[in-house]
């Protein structure tokens, strides 16, 4: 298929024909509500697509009656019924033709975000290709991909206004080409006037960066219904490679890193909003950011500096994602060698979190006392007395949430104070064993269910829970990091490997 003719599909806008749908502001951050569909004159159905893109049409027509089921809803609360009949019709008609737009446009992204990266990219295209695709990239860079610049931010511009639609996997797709598109000199002069746009865009439902990384509606479901999945997420979204979150970290990673001097200081205008009466979920998505770049953004003087007076009082926020944030952007600060006014009160705030009751809020501040051990020895020195109570808190958290980043901080407590564990080393072990066999059987029943519906190894990779086999084989390491450090302690050693031998 010729580019131009890719390009029209992701820049024509109408993706509906013959008056039969009515777009409408959508919900940015649903994973469902794509557009209204018009059933007749007094009712209105909203047809939902599933995180892959796809209209939910092979649904049996009896499982369709039960609307509330799939969380179909209409705008107009006087109408608490659509009748079947309709919905039939309507997967006759038109389910069809919206799903193979909202495909098209997909894929559209996809094939040129990938030949831009692969191919045609003159400052990522390796050497060793250079001979076969140099000519190409350069020519690619100074026509097209301009051109493909400008559709891209002509589509944010409709999304941002309410006129148009973007799936989150267009999203990626469409930071991934921003991101490309800094290095090249031709593209970044097209994209640098919209970059402070692109960061700052403060519409809770648009398609900048700072929304991405703010809490939103989305954000806010997951921690109240599921509180271990938002700490997954919270802790790996970064790393979730197909997804708005990470792009945009990305996207701004590479704006630090290669135009520093350009994009810096736009960067750090967003900081403006901590010395402002902005609300928490704006004051989140700073703080969010900010410990995304840490790295770069705490370099600078006034950040470092003005940072800590407005961490501190997030830590008594009636918000509990403020704590949990306030706990990330500490432990970021101290990973970064940050000089705090008095590490005493910034380990009772964290100690304190220890005994939140938010889940979340209980993980962030874990994980930012291990790194507070590790640098600070006057913290150091604060915990000894309490690490008995902190591991046990370390075993909690990790039995709740499989998290294999727990296992890390267990690690560095059993390193750390190896004399004050030495009397419970055998209590300790107990409970890692019996942790670490019910990884273990869980993660096997996963894979044998897995196998009965289909024994291919793909399968198996893409299903199976990584977090319980990366949990167990974090446990597995704590527990000989115990027998390590109690070699010299014949009579404890005894013990332990009895406990061993006994769970085994």
């Amino acid at each position: 298929m010729p580019l131009e003719a890719i390009m029209m599909i992701i820049d024509n806008s109408e993706c509906m024909q013959n008056g039969d749908y009515q777009p409408t502001r959508f919900d940015a951050q649903s994973d469902a509500v794509t557009t209204v569909v018009r059933v007749s004159d007094t009712q209105r159905l909203v047809l939902l697509i599933d995180e892959r893109d796809e209209i939910l049409e092979n649904l049996e027509i009896a499982e369709m009656r039960d609307i509330s089921s799939f969380r179909l809803t209409t705008p107009d609360p006087s109408v608490s019924k659509v009748p079947s009949v309709y919905i039939i019709q309507l997967r006759a008609r038109r389910c069809s033709l919206l799903g193979t737009s909202v495909r098209a446009k997909k894929w559209a992204y996809g094939v040129l975000g990938r030949l831009f990266h692969r191919f045609s990219n003159p400052s990522q295209l390796p050497s060793t290709m250079q001979a076969d695709y140099g000519n190409f990239a350069a020519h690619f860079v100074a026509v097209f991909a301009p051109e493909i610049l400008v559709i891209y931010l002509r589509q944010v511009e409709l999304y941002v206004a309410g006129q148009a639609w973007l799936s989150k996997k267009c999203q990626y797709q469409i930071f991934t080409f921003f991101t490309e598109c800094i290095k090249p000199k031709s593209t970044w002069t097209l994209l640098k006037p919209h970059a402070q746009t692109l960061v700052e865009t403060l519409r809770r439902d648009s398609a900048g960066v700072f929304p991405q990384l703010s809490f939103n509606a989305a954000r806010q479901q997951l921690w109240e219904s599921d509180p271990v999945d938002y700490v997954r997420v919270s802790v790996d979204e970064y790393e979730s490679f197909a997804t708005p979150v990470s792009a945009a970290t990305t996207f701004l990673f590479s704006l630090a890193s290669n135009r520093t001097k350009t994009t810096f200081m736009p960067i750090l205008h967003i900081n403006g909003f901590l010395q402002s009466i902005a609300p928490a979920p704006q004051r989140f998505g700073v703080l969010n950011m900010t410990a995304a770049l840490g790295p770069w953004i705490l370099r600078h003087p006034d950040v470092a500096s003005g940072m800590e007076q407005f961490v501190g009082p997030e830590f008594a926020s009636p918000e509990g994602y403020m704590r949990a944030i306030a706990c990330e952007v500490l432990g970021t600060m101290t990973k970064e060698g940050v000089k705090w006014t008095s590490d005493e009160c910034q380990f009772r705030a964290v100690t304190a979190a220890l005994d939140d009751q938010e889940l979340p809020v209980r993980v962030q501040a874990a994980l930012t006392l291990t790194e507070m051990v590790v640098l600070y020895d006057s913290v150091k020195t604060a915990v000894s007395p309490q690490v008995g109570k902190v591991i046990q808190d370390l075993l909690k958290l990790s039995d709740e949430t499989d998290l294999d980043i727990l296992n890390h901080s267990m690690e560095v407590m059993v390193e750390a104070f190896q004399t004050e564990l030495l009397p419970v080393a055998a209590q300790l072990t107990a409970r890692l064993c019996n942790s670490y066999l019910r990884l273990i059987k869980e993660s096997l029943v996963a894979e044998e269910s897995y196998a009965d519906v289909d024994t291919s190894i793909e399968v198996i990779m893409v299903n199976a829970d990584e977090d319980k086999t990366y949990a167990a084989i974090g446990v597995a390491k704590t527990i000989g990091m115990i027998i390590t450090s109690i070699e010299n302690a014949p009579e404890i050693l005894a013990q332990v490997q009895e406990v061993i031998i006994c769970k085994d």
